[in-house]
């Protein structure tokens, strides 16, 4: 399939014409299955991955074996990790997991420095998704300190319900999200629900709303 990605990344089609075309000569597209890696492992960021289809979770494994997710990044949105540790000459030690079938656009690191440094319009695209990426660090970095495992479960539900009260999502997801095992959220998801706080239905959980 064809992209336009001055179309997904509105904000970058506001770059002239010499700019848009180095853009183009310096990225390559770049398909990732259903649950494709990729693995940072303390290298050096060979590109930053502007997502054109598709969503994409980075995250880190501890020590014990359990992941943890750091944010997502979505049809529209660059990794802005990538970005930072490319602009700063840094390692990068996380890994990103296809959530669902993607298309990504890959700009050289080279070229993402040159046009951060020469285009205002870039540079300014590239401090919002930064801002936006940061404020979803720091609401993960608060939710580690809930104490107990059913107040992550809730503080995360709360967090990912839409305006219906709804979040489409499996146990193996938020157990991946919030750093546990499947088996501790399913059955604290169970608990929640005999308490009346929640209904499970397959691929997604309501939340009952308490006067």
């Amino acid at each position: 399939m064809s992209y336009d990605i001055f179309k997904i990344f509105a904000a970058l089609d506001q770059l002239d014409s010499k700019d848009k075309e180095f853009f183009k000569a310096h990225s390559v597209i770049r398909h990732l299955d259903k649950g494709q890696l990729m693995v940072g492992d303390y290298k050096r960021c060979s590109g930053i991955p502007f997502v054109l289809s598709g969503s994409i979770r980075l995250f880190r494994t501890s020590e014990t074996g359990k992941d943890l997710t750091l944010y997502k990044i979505r049809a529209g949105e660059i990794c802005v990790l990538a970005a930072v540790c490319a602009y700063a000459n840094l390692e990068y030690d996380f890994t990103a997991e296809a959530l669902e079938e993607s298309e990504l656009c890959v700009l050289s690191t080279e070229a993402f420095n040159h046009l951060a440094q020469s285009s205002p319009v870039f540079r300014e695209f590239v401090f919002s998704n930064l801002a936006d990426k940061l404020i979803m660090a720091l609401n993960t970095i608060e939710f580690l300190q809930f104490p107990s495992i059913e107040d992550k479960i809730k503080n995360y539900l709360e967090r990912s319900a839409g305006q219906d009260l709804v979040i489409r999502t499996t146990h193996e997801t938020i157990a991946k999200d919030i750093g546990s095992s499947r088996e501790v959220v399913s059955r604290k998801l169970k608990e929640l629900e005999s308490q009346g706080h929640l209904i499970i239905k397959r691929g997604k959980i309501k939340l009952i709303k308490k006067n």
